[in-house]
């Protein structure tokens, strides 16, 4: 563990304080890049990405507080304080800013699925260099183990699974794997489902179906971080975030029929179907 780059009397300049800015450096880049080669108004492009990031850190810090008041108490500084306090459940962050850069992509006319397929290339090497950050400041570890994988972390002395490092690797392998398809998958042949062209939508759905299904695995190892009245919800917004990717693979391939969900949500069907 590395969690102190340098000090200098009651200042620390941290590594996950690198880490945290370099995450959100990089993702921004790379979703206003992949704008700008789609000929999108690069300031409202970057403005969107920015603020969805925002909120969703915003939403994710106090849903990880409340999850954990027990150890932050009504101490407003232990809340503010994110360095000597580290935590954003990154569930409910994934969940806000998808859902604000949604919206706004519908604000601005925009195809919205080409615009989220941008945005989860991006979250994937953000998380993947926050995730590192956590490794590195020996925060964020899991339940203890006596497999060969545990590790001694910070002010333990037994060993833990390094969930951060599991989240490391499954973020970058999913990033290079994006990266990857995002020019490929127009010819997938199953996808298109006899179409003549593909439906923007499909990294956006293969995000949401690894991130669910590999964050299910993981939380086997992981301290729980949404409970509420002893029942823990890490698994169900997992399970929730795998069905929903599966069902938009299924509308945007056209392989699966809108009707079940009602004329109520007629808006949100034409938004997904087109």
């Amino acid at each position: 563990m590395w969690p102190v780059i340098f000090s200098l009397g009651r200042f620390e300049l941290r590594t996950l304080t690198i880490f945290t800015f370099l995450a959100v450096f990089f993702a921004s880049y790379f979703f206003w890049r992949r704008g700008r080669e789609e000929h999108y108004s690069e300031e409202n492009l970057f403005d969107g990405f920015v603020l969805s990031v925002l909120y969703g850190s915003i939403f994710g810090r106090i849903g990880f507080i409340f999850f954990n008041l027990e150890n932050f108490g009504l101490n407003l500084i232990k809340w503010l304080d994110i360095f000597a306090h580290p935590g954003v459940n990154s569930l409910i962050f994934l969940f806000v800013a998808g859902l604000h850069l949604y919206r706004y992509a519908l604000k601005n006319r925009w195809d919205v699925f080409e615009v989220m397929d941008f945005a989860v290339g991006s979250l994937c090497l953000g998380l993947f260099l926050s995730w590192l950050g956590l490794f590195f400041d020996g925060t964020s570890f899991g339940l203890a183990t006596n497999l060969p994988v545990g590790m001694v972390f910070p002010g333990v002395f037994d060993r833990h699974h390094p969930i951060q490092l599991y989240y490391t690797i499954f973020y970058f392998i999913l990033f290079v794997y994006l990266t990857r398809v995002e020019y490929k998958y127009r010819t997938f042949l199953w996808y298109r489902y006899g179409k003549k062209t593909a439906q923007t939508g499909f990294l956006t759905s293969v995000f949401l179906i690894f991130t669910g299904a590999f964050s299910f695995f993981v939380n086997f190892f992981s301290f729980p971080s949404l409970v509420f009245n002893g029942w823990r919800f890490d698994f169900v917004l997992s399970l929730t975030l795998f069905i929903f990717g599966l069902i938009l693979m299924g509308i945007r391939s056209g392989r699966l029929s809108t009707k079940f969900l009602g004329r109520r949500n007629k808006h949100l069907l034409e938004t997904m179907r087109v």
